[in-house]
């Protein structure tokens, strides 16, 4: 039993040697992704941003139009 606790010692060891270093690679990958999803998701705000923009000065050009027509007051 001494002599099979002995072995395992080392064993342990390295086995929690090398999970130690793939959860860091992993995390430094996951972080490398989730970067540049970050990126495209930023990318994807901003023309939402500008298209919210586009539409709500539209809706103010129709408004100011009806109103100009008589077609709408405002209270």
């Amino acid at each position: 039993m001494h002599k099979a606790e002995e072995k395992m010692a080392p064993i342990l060891t390295a086995l929690r040697e090398n999970t130690l270093f793939l959860r860091h690679n992993l995390n430094a990958k996951a972080i490398g992704a989730l970067q540049g999803e970050m990126q495209a998701i930023e990318r994807d705000i901003d023309v939402l941003i500008r298209d919210m923009n586009a539409a709500i000065a539209q809706s103010e050009q129709f408004i100011d139009l009806l109103q100009n027509q008589g077609l709408l007051t405002i209270i």
